[in-house]
């Protein structure tokens, strides 16, 4: 199996329309440790974060919230699942936040926020 190919099947699962619409609630579980992660991070005004995996946004939102000036970045395999990021950051006015769709075990992600805001991998 090729480097590539090791991760199909997980991107064909999290790109699934019906697997993606049942992320919000699935998501409760995940955001209960949120601040309990974020907490041990000890992230500080200016800190640059990359949030692997990212799924709707909620930890990277909340990183950029603790960041200030800083910037974060969520990546993830799933495009309906970034959108919903997308979605989220801008209801909230997040300025240092932006997410892309990308497997980071294969791909490189842009630094620069403001090269992110799209859906389209990198």
């Amino acid at each position: 199996m090729s480097e590539v190919a090791s991760n199909e099947a997980e991107i064909r699962r999290w790109n699934d329309s019906a697997w993606a619409a049942a992320w919000p609630k699935r998501e409760r579980l995940t955001t209960a440790v949120t601040d309990v992660l974020l907490g041990q991070l000890r992230l500080r005004s200016g800190d640059r974060v990359l949030d692997i995996g990212t799924g709707g946004g909620v930890a990277a939102l909340a990183a950029a919230r603790i960041v200030g000036d800083g910037t974060v970045v969520g990546a993830d395999v799933s495009a309906p699942l970034v959108e919903l990021a997308i979605r989220r950051g801008e209801e909230q006015s997040a300025r240092n936040v932006s997410f892309v769709v990308a497997d980071v075990q294969h791909e490189t992600v842009p630094a620069d926020p403001s090269m992110q805001r799209s859906v389209s991998s990198g």
